[in-house]
């Protein structure tokens, strides 16, 4: 373990395993294998739909919209922030939907999880999962959907990591966590 205060109670693990997590994630010469993903559903939804724009100009083949559409398929089935928001059951007629008429479905699931309320999610998701021990799998699921959120909307993985690690060395772990600027993105 990196960060260690004297007071460090399993509690904490949550929070270790996050800021660690996150330097990982970040850091320029991980493996891309611990690297932070490039997309969760949502933003692979605002991408089917800025492709569209562009299929429809005939700048961009119908097929890249199809190759689209199977990612946003398989994300939708693992992706733990659209359980929040939604049974099982309706994921999987989702899914369905997607194979009878894929321009539809991605519009009408589009319209199902908006940018802010999944954003939102994945705040609470990763609050409620830190405090505790033991959470680590979920922590890891949270974090990779809330970090692929924040590098699509215009967050420099450079800044995250400054703000997460850039003064490991003087501040702990849950110095880190209560950082203003990580609070706002965190809506803690």
């Amino acid at each position: 373990m990196k960060y260690i205060t004297q007071d460090w109670t399993s509690t904490k693990d949550g929070y270790l395993f996050f800021v660690q997590r996150l330097q990982e994630m970040l850091f320029h010469y991980s493996d891309d294998i611990v690297k932070a993903p490039v997309h969760n559903t949502q933003t692979l939804l605002e991408e089917y739909v800025d492709t569209e724009k562009d299929v429809v100009k005939g700048s961009i083949k119908q097929y890249q919209l199809d190759i689209i559409a199977k990612e946003i398929k398989s994300s939708l089935m693992t992706d733990v922030i659209v359980r929040e928001l939604y049974k099982y059951e309706v994921i999987e007629e989702m899914a369905k939907f997607l194979d009878k008429d894929q321009r539809t479905a991605v519009h009408y699931i589009f319209n199902k999880i908006p940018k802010k309320k999944y954003y939102e999610i994945c705040c609470k998701y990763l609050k409620e999962n830190l405090s505790e021990s033991n959470r680590k799998t979920e922590i890891e699921k949270g974090l990779r959907a809330w970090l692929a959120f924040l590098l699509w909307h215009g967050y420099s993985s450079e800044y995250i990591y400054f703000l997460i690690c850039g003064q490991r060395w003087r501040l702990q772990v849950l110095q880190i966590v209560q950082n203003p600027k990580l609070k706002a993105l965190l809506i803690i």
